[in-house]
């Protein structure tokens, strides 16, 4: 399915200019929930590859569906390699969400593993992501410069945030908070001040470099996510499908 150009241009707009963008997350292998919540007013949705459990042959509907949706396609990774990132993105993904970046060369890596020559060393061949060569032309042209968005999750990342910022060819950093926290050996406790001065020091050292900044808010509650808007974050997945399905069950022992 062909994606317009306009509405990709939009969204990295946006991050360059460290505007508002909310999207969400999926971490259930169906491709009909991906299209109604893609059809609600987030303007990316994540298929989360690390934690959900998704067919290899079924990504692409994944990623069409959220297409379909209005959407634009993110995969959450596994890891930052060469494979997972050439499969991601052939199967459709039309931004990456990289977890776990520890130093600027593994970033750099990573932009150049999901960039076409001559910038990059992507291999270029037909693929679910061209519709199998049907749109080989119009999709190059789509994908030149793909969202890349890395993620930090350990104590060594927040260390080497200074340098990692300045990567060239990537659109900005999301917080992985649980992997932060355990790193810190502070698991889930978000309110100790060593995960707050983690987080202020992550946040200043985007403002300073004009990059966006994100953090999974992972239960829904508008409340919050005025919160962390107002901390400074400006690129946020909102909840996910597994919690939307649990957050409305209805109480049927009351």
């Amino acid at each position: 399915m062909k994606i317009k150009n306009n509405i990709l241009r939009k969204l990295k707009k946006k991050l360059d200019n460290t505007s508002l963008t909310i999207g969400s997350w999926l971490q259930l292998d169906e491709a009909n929930s991906a299209l109604i919540i893609s059809k609600s007013k987030f303007e990316w949705i994540a298929v989360d590859l690390e934690h959900g459990f998704f067919s290899e042959n079924n990504l692409p509907n994944m990623f069409k569906s959220i297409l379909m949706g209005g959407a634009i396609p993110f995969a959450r990774l596994q890891d930052s390699s060469k494979t997972s990132i050439v499969r991601a993105m052939d199967a459709g993904a039309y931004g990456l969400i990289i977890p776990n970046i520890e130093s600027k060369e593994q970033l750099q890596d990573v932009v150049k593993f999901a960039n076409y020559p001559p910038k990059g060393k992507r291999g270029v061949g037909y693929c679910p992501a061209n519709n199998y060569g049907n749109n080989f032309e119009g999709y190059i042209e789509t994908i030149k410069n793909p969202i890349i968005i890395a993620m930090i999750e350990s104590k060594k990342g927040l260390e080497n945030i200074d340098k990692i910022i300045t990567c060239e060819g990537f659109n900005g950093i999301l917080i992985g908070p649980y992997d932060l926290s355990a790193s810190l050996n502070i698991t889930g406790k978000f309110s100790n001040k060593k995960f707050k001065s983690a987080i202020k020091k992550i946040l200043g050292t985007c403002k300073l470099n004009k990059k966006s900044a994100g953090i999974h808010q992972v239960k829904p509650s508008i409340s919050d996510l005025k919160k962390l808007i107002k901390q400074g974050f400006n690129f946020i997945p909102y909840g996910m499908d597994s919690v939307f399905l649990s957050n409305n069950y209805p109480d049927i022992k009351k």
